[in-house]
């Protein structure tokens, strides 16, 4: 809930203040890692298009923290809280960002034209489950 509060005023600020959204990246996995295909996509663009400005969620007491220090923000700080309302697209290993929104509909309330990025992990052969935007995870066959 204190996610959803602080997200909707930030929302309101940065609709008065801004017109449009700040061109980076926000990227992340689960939080507490750097790991997955999150990491590997932010260390790709790091190399290859060190142009671009991304932040990466984790949590600063992780393991993996000092892979991504420079671009790090901690889940559910203001600073992330603020980023995410201003970034041009999120991108992630998950649906939504868990740690961050505590759920899919939270995410789907205060982002419903935000430009998201799902990012596969893990092995999805015979597995034919689909992320469906308005309703959360669905599974079909």
């Amino acid at each position: 809930m204190k996610a959803l509060v602080v997200i909707c005023i930030l929302k309101i600020v940065s609709s008065i203040l801004f017109k449009d959204t700040e061109k980076y990246w926000v990227l992340c996995e689960r939080g507490k890692e750097a790991r997955d295909n999150g990491y590997c996509f932010y260390k790709y663009l790091k190399d290859n298009h060190p142009e671009k400005k991304m932040f990466y969620i984790i949590d600063n007491k992780s393991v993996d923290y000092e892979k991504v220090k420079e671009d790090a923000m901690n889940p559910r700080s203001f600073k992330c809280y603020w980023r995410l309302v201003r970034c041009e697209k999120i991108i992630s290993t998950h649906y939504p960002p868990q740690f961050v929104f505590g759920g899919t509909r939270t995410y789907n309330f205060c982002f419903p034209n935000k430009d998201f990025y799902f990012l596969q992990h893990g092995i999805t052969k015979d597995d034919n489950v689909t992320a469906k935007r308005e309703g959360g995870f669905g599974s079909s066959g």
